[in-house]
């Protein structure tokens, strides 16, 4: 579907870095710190950043929605529900605003019934979190050199923390770069040259969508298997220098990340939207011309992704520059805002999203 309608540009701000609004890719602003504490306050600030203080042994409040949360519900106990903290532990919960649903499902999910409602004006998604005490970087995923990633198969895109005592005890490893999900994670990580199996560490592992096919390879004393289609799987984000993202580029089925290339000021996400959850760089050259944007923070799949990354603050036309975006299921609705010189466009229910991130 093709929509022909104008970006307004300012001729002022567009060298500026800085946005009078906080975009998805900034640091998360303090937003709460008890456990009745709610994100109604943030309703207007759609794709903002929150970070929510859960002090241990919490006390459960209400929750409606499943994955998209309504904006009055207890954002400590939706990080329950989302498997990222628990009430015992207590941690901190990172949100981001959302536009709001037609309706909201229950379920139930680690210990915590939601309740379904209908339609409710504000929204917010679970983005991560962090025990309390835990590691940061990651959600806790486990600990031990039999512990796999099965139990997050559906979680594609985010991210784990599993311990590794030193001492271990190598498992089976299915892959190469890119490993089955029932493979066990610390001796991946011996494979991907992160750990040794004397000295253990802590590793965080990035889920991803299955592959047709595994490798197998020998890498730091470790020969990992082959395997044919498997339905779940993990990749380390500290592998390849650190470097999770591709340019306009998706990470192949053994883990090889390509190399940046550039994309032109049209270039948007839509050949990624069944890939939810993956990660993609985009290089936007200097003294670019801006097209169509639907969305604030979270912008639809046929936006194009330079000029959004303009108007979430991130790089300048003048200057041009790199973006990282995930790649999101589609919404309901889409919100219209000005941003550093750009007015993007409202829209209603569209398949394919995306957001900036770090």
């Amino acid at each position: 579907m093709i929509r022909a309608t104008l970006v307004t540009v300012a001729a002022c701000g567009l060298l500026g870095l800085g946005a009078a609004a906080a975009p998805a890719a900034v640091a998360a602003t303090p937003g709460g710190s008890t456990w009745n504490a709610d994100a109604k306050a943030f309703r207007a600030q759609i794709g903002s950043l929150y970070d929510f203080v859960c002090p241990a042994g919490g006390s459960v409040g209400v929750l409606w929605g499943d994955g998209t949360y309504t904006d009055d519900s207890s954002v400590c106990t939706a990080g329950v529900h989302a498997g990222t903290i628990s009430v015992a532990a207590g941690g901190t919960v990172t949100i981001q605003m959302v536009a709001g649903l037609s309706s909201y499902t229950s379920a139930a999910r680690n210990g915590i019934t939601s309740k379904p409602y209908g339609p409710w004006g504000g929204a917010f998604q679970i983005v991560s979190g962090r025990q309390g005490g835990g590691t940061s970087g990651g959600n806790v995923g486990g600990s031990g050199w039999s512990a796999n990633a099965v139990p997050f198969r559906a979680r594609t895109g985010e991210r784990f923390v599993y311990t590794c005592p030193g001492g271990g005890t190598v498992g089976n490893v299915y892959g190469s770069g890119l490993y089955t999900d029932d493979s066990s994670v610390c001796t991946a990580a011996i494979h991907a040259g992160l750990i040794s199996l004397a000295a253990g560490g802590t590793v965080t592992i990035e889920m991803r969508a299955g592959a047709s096919s595994y490798t197998s390879s020998a890498r730091n004393g470790i020969t990992s298997r082959g395997y044919g289609g498997w339905p779940g799987a993990f990749a380390f984000p500290a592998a390849a220098g650190g470097t999770t993202t591709a340019a306009a580029t998706p990470t192949t089925a053994t883990g090889t990340v390509a190399a940046a290339v550039a994309a032109s000021w049209s270039s948007d996400t839509r050949s990624y939207r069944s890939r939810v959850g993956s990660t993609y760089r985009f290089t936007c050259p200097a003294g670019g011309r801006t097209s169509t944007i639907w969305g604030s923070g979270t912008y639809t799949d046929d936006s194009s992704v330079c000029t959004a990354g303009v108007h979430a603050g991130l790089i300048s036309l003048a200057r041009g520059g790199s973006v990282t975006v995930q790649i999101r299921a589609g919404l309901s609705s889409y919100v219209r805002s000005t941003r550093n010189g750009v007015t993007s466009k409202s829209y209603g229910p569209w398949p394919g999203a995306y957001v900036f991130i770090r």
